[in-house]
Parts: structure tokens; C-alpha cells; sequence
């Protein structure tokens, strides 16, 4: 039997322990969990920072994070039905709810997930097919040093030629505007309002001489209240102001004395995603206390979880506590969603016309 000498010993030595270290690199990364979600856009590096990064190190797992819209998420969920990629999607409940039409969500687990009995129940969305991880006030945002409005009528006043954005009606906030027209001109409650929805239409259609335009990207809009191109803005989501404010952008908001509406930031489960059970404890993770505290003071937000805390400045900004929800509208989104398509049709003759 021949024997190697000493240097090809050496070297079928280190070639086998390459091969076996690979090996085992490969088995680790195998033995690794995988988990795919979607994010909001605008909040993505906070969740990245607070939330997906601590859950990696906990659990020793690797999320990947797919940001985008609520309907671009809805898109991707109904793109990959049958065979998921996502486990869990950040998206708005009014989204949430046209993606359970298309059954598209699981139901939230609670017993795997004891945070939810944590969260304000109204806050629970869809019959408990996702939750809400931030919540924000939609109020009038205007530009400084101008002199804040303090009913939503004020809108419509005189002398504002060109001085107004509002969303457009592909937004959720866009459909808040319309739904608040509709209040303003019935003198109906809101919750009532959006069950009459034609006065909202002439009462927007009255204010078209006010507009400048009718924004799609919330950025562009936030620009043109920082430059002063427009004195008001509504209505807009607390986080995408103060966020600017914190910075020293010349811009606040208020909510006028007919009240605010809420904005929610919600989560679901997909249906039929990989690993359902880490998705679970993925969104319970996010919900808890510790997590909610560090998630809303970076995103500017108010904590959906009744035992989080917030220090004073920002308790003043968002809404915080089970007081601070009964002060916001908020809105049938099941009843709506099945009228918006006329809606927006008729939006689009009557108004963006």
C-alpha cells in the first residue's frame, strides 16, 4: 500500500476538513428558520431596527423583509395564493378586510399568542383576523408660522385659493376626507355620514377652487406643506408630520373640534404560509409591551398594547390610552369596501375631472 508523503497528507487533510466545514455550513444555514414578511414602507427601517432585528437575535432565525403599500402587499399576497412566500403582512385594516374576501388570512391564534389579550379590543380588527401594531391620529396637518384651523370647515374658508391637498380617493385617508364632507354638509355624526355618502361628494366638489391637487404619495404632498405651496393638508396621519416636526420642518397638525380620525397600522397572518407557527410568535413578539414602547417612539405612534407606556411629549401627538380612541372616529371598512368602486367612479367624474 503506498502512503502519501507528508505535504499531499497535509493537503487531502485540509481539503477533507474544507469539505466537511462546508458541509457544515450548509446544514447551519439549513437549520436556520426562514421567515418572509411585508412592511409598510414608510416605517420599514423602525421595524427592521425594533422589532426584526431583536426577534433574529432571540430565536435565532432570519426575516426577510419585503416593504410596500397596503394594496402593492394585498397584490403580492393574491400573486402568490396557493403557495405563499409571505407569512406575515403589515397592511391597513380597510385592506385587510378586502383580503379576507379574497381568503387570504388565517385567523390570530391566541393561544399561541398571549400578547392579544394585551391589545385595546378595539384594535382587533376583522373578527380577529390581524391587529393593529400602530395607531395614529388623522387630523389637519398646516404650515407654520400660519395660524392653525380648528374645524375641518376651515378647509373651505375664503382667501385659500390653491392652498389645499387632500388625498385622493385611492387612499384610506382619502375615503376619511369624503366621509367627513359628508358629516360637515349633513351635520350628521361621522358614523352615520358614511352611510350617506352623496352630500360628501357636492360639499368636495365645493371645494375644488381651495385645491391645489389631489395627492397619490404622501411624500410629495408633505413636501409641498414644509415649502409652504400650501397652507393646509388633510387629512394626514400623525406619523407622516411629526416624524418632520422632530427634524424642525415648519409644519404641525390638530384635530379639529368635529374630532379626528384614527389610522391603523394592522398585521395579518396569510393563509397557508410557511411557517405558521413562527409567524405567530413573530406578530405576538411585536405586540408585547417592551417591543410596542420602542416600535411607536420611533415611528412616532401610539402603542396599540394597554400596558405600553410613552413619555409625555409624545402622549400629546398620538393617541394613548383607552380615553384617546373614544375622541377618533372610526370607520366600517366592510361597508365601504363594498361601495368603493362606485365610489371612486363617481369620484373620478364629479371630482378628479
Amino acid at each position: 500500500m503506498r502512503f502519501p508523503n507528508r505535504r499531499r497528507f497535509l493537503a487531502l487533510a485540509g481539503a477533507g476538513t474544507a469539505v466537511a466545514s462546508s458541509a457544515g455550513v450548509r446544514r447551519a444555514r439549513a437549520a436556520t428558520k426562514e421567515l418572509y414578511i411585508g412592511s409598510y414602507s414608510d416605517i420599514q427601517d423602525v421595524v427592521k431596527k425594533v422589532w426584526v432585528a431583536p426577534f433574529e437575535e432571540k430565536y435565532g432565525v432570519k426575516v426577510y423583509v419585503s416593504a410596500g403599500a397596503s394594496m402593492d402587499q394585498l397584490a403580492k399576497m393574491r400573486a402568490e395564493q396557493g403557495r405563499p412566500r409571505h407569512s406575515v403582512m403589515m397592511m391597513d385594516d380597510a385592506v385587510i378586510n378586502v383580503a379576507r374576501r379574497f381568503d387570504l388570512v388565517a385567523p390570530l391564534p391566541k393561544s399561541s399568542m398571549p400578547s392579544l389579550a394585551e391589545v385595546y379590543p378595539e384594535l382587533i380588527v376583522e373578527g380577529g383576523y390581524g391587529v393593529a401594531i400602530a395607531i395614529h391620529n388623522t387630523g389637519v396637518a398646516y404650515h407654520k408660522p400660519g395660524e392653525a384651523p380648528t374645524s375641518w370647515r376651515d378647509l373651505w374658508g375664503a382667501g385659500l385659493e390653491r392652498q389645499v391637498l387632500i388625498p385622493s380617493i385611492k387612499l384610506t385617508n382619502g375615503i376619511m376626507m369624503l366621509v367627513m364632507a359628508s358629516s360637515l354638509k349633513t351635520g350628521k355624526p361621522v358614523r352615520e355620514a358614511q352611510y350617506d355618502i352623496g352630500p360628501g361628494f357636492e360639499e368636495i366638489a365645493r371645494l375644488k377652487p381651495n385645491l391645489l391637487n389631489m395627492f397619490t404619495q404622501t411624500t410629495g404632498a408633505i413636501n409641498l406643506l414644509i415649502q409652504g405651496e400650501v397652507k393646509f393638508a388633510a387629512p394626514f396621519f400623525s406619523k407622516n408630520v411629526y416624524r418632520f416636526v422632530r427634524d424642525g420642518a415648519p409644519i404641525d397638525m390638530v384635530l379639529p373640534k368635529e374630532g379626528g380620525f384614527i389610522g391603523i397600522n394592522a398585521a395579518c397572518l396569510v393563509k397557508g404560509a410557511p411557517e405558521p407557527e413562527l409567524a405567530a410568535q413573530f406578530l405576538d413578539f411585536g405586540l408585547s409591551a417592551p417591543v410596542q414602547q420602542a416600535f411607536v417612539r420611533e415611528a412616532v405612534a401610539g402603542p396599540v398594547n394597554s400596558k405600553a407606556d410613552l413619555p409625555g411629549d409624545l402622549r400629546k401627538k398620538v393617541p394613548f390610552g383607552a380615553e384617546a380612541l373614544k375622541r377618533l372616529h372610526f370607520l366600517d371598512w366592510g361597508y365601504i369596501n363594498d361601495h368603493r368602486d362606485e365610489w371612486t367612479e363617481r369620484w373620478n367624474k364629479e371630482i378628479a375631472a
